[in-house]
């Protein structure tokens, strides 16, 4: 076992932000929950944005 993944293990939550690069385009921006203990949730990576008011998540769309 991981140093990751005992890490994992102990904590309530894990939320995966990734940036995908695109052949002369800006990148896209990607979230995914990963772990979210004592609860339902999405599993699928959705586009967001960090603007001046923070981070929105646009969880109608599907960034794959």
């Amino acid at each position: 076992m991981s140093n990751s993944d005992i890490e994992e293990y102990l904590v309530s939550g894990v939320i995966e932000l990734r940036v995908l690069e695109q052949n002369g385009k800006p990148p896209l921006r990607g979230i995914k929950i990963r772990k979210f203990r004592g609860s339902s949730f999405d599993e699928e990576i959705r586009p967001y944005k960090i603007t001046d008011s923070g981070i929105v998540v646009y969880w109608r769309e599907s960034l794959l």
